[in-house]
């Protein structure tokens, strides 16, 4: 008689779930529970109930997973103490940074921020995310070069303001 590798009921008959080239027999029960689980879960749950005994291949492969996990976790956690960015105005947690990323603006006279002159459609942002309550906060992101774009453009403006008299530009004004 075949058992459940997830509680040691019967298993049902023709009853199992394929995970990462694995096949676990399964209750109608256990079935139903784990068909739509991910690989890992599934795994780690047939090796946790200790019903049977698993593969040297199955172990060599959860190692491998759990490996990669925990170095993803590790990954993550650094990415967010170098993005850390100051406190959360409503309940104290640490705010991360993301982006940048563009935000596609299909009307742009919603927005106060002018775009005319960017021309471009979208809205560069950046954001700071609560870690604990999930507060966002969205700013807008100008980058080095288009700062430089638009404070050269400021520039060359005020320059032109200054240089147009009643007879136009480069005429001296009378004195």
């Amino acid at each position: 008689m075949a058992k459940c590798v997830f509680c040691g009921k019967k298993a049902a008959l023709g009853k199992t779930i394929n995970r990462a080239g694995f096949e676990f027999r399964a209750c109608a029960d256990c079935g139903l529970l784990y068909k739509d689980a991910d690989d890992i879960s599934v795994v780690i749950k047939a090796r946790e109930a200790g019903v049977y005994e698993p593969s040297a291949d199955l172990k060599e492969w959860l190692d491998d997973k759990l490996a990669k996990l925990k170095e993803s976790e590790r990954s993550l956690l650094r990415y967010r103490e170098e993005h850390r960015d100051g406190a959360c105005p409503k309940c104290g947690g640490s705010m991360i940074k993301t982006g940048p990323f563009s935000l596609i603006v299909s009307e742009p006279e919603l927005f106060t921020i002018q775009m005319s002159s960017l021309n471009t459609g979208s809205l560069e942002l950046e954001a700071k995310s609560c870690e604990d309550c999930g507060y966002t906060e969205f700013y807008h992101y100008l980058p080095r070069k288009r700062k430089q774009i638009l404070s050269d453009l400021r520039k060359e403006i005020e320059r032109l303001s200054d240089t147009d008299g009643p007879e136009g530009p480069d005429q001296k004004r009378p004195e």
